[in-house]
């Protein structure tokens, strides 16, 4: 129906219902997996967010350091030298970068604007460049 103006609240966030329709998803049933795994990038780029959703079960996510933790539970149960962190804005920019140096050559994930960038494209080319300028 129509949006309609209920006054105000104490309530805060938005909550989006969701019934598949069972003629286009089989039997109505939809793998959680990929959202799931989508809510919880979301939860270490956007910290202290708190993102959730219910099938026959509950799932919530919410990283309040936000990249480092994802960096922390990449690495969970495997020694490792501390992280590197840098979290700065300019320009109006707001850049978090957490990195762990280990003997095996590891992955590089990059995310514009929260959504994942491929390949990495010019944001890990930078940092790479601008790590090895500062390490030379």
């Amino acid at each position: 129906g129509p949006l309609q103006d209920l006054g105000p609240s104490d309530r805060r966030g938005v909550r989006i219902q969701f019934l598949p329709d069972p003629d286009i998803f089989r039997g109505g049933w939809i793998d959680p997996a990929p959202l799931a795994h989508r809510l919880r990038e979301l939860a270490f780029l956007l910290p202290g967010l708190r993102l959730g959703f219910v099938d026959q079960r509950e799932h919530r996510f919410c990283a309040r350091h936000g990249i480092a933790d994802l960096v922390e539970e990449r690495l969970a149960g495997r020694a490792s030298t501390p992280m590197f962190r840098l979290q700065t804005t300019a320009a109006a920019i707001h850049i978090d970068v957490a990195a762990v140096w280990t003997e095996r050559l590891g992955s590089i994930d990059s995310y514009a604007n929260v959504h994942p960038t491929r390949g990495g494209g010019s944001h890990v080319e930078g940092l790479l460049q601008g790590l090895v300028h500062g390490l030379a």
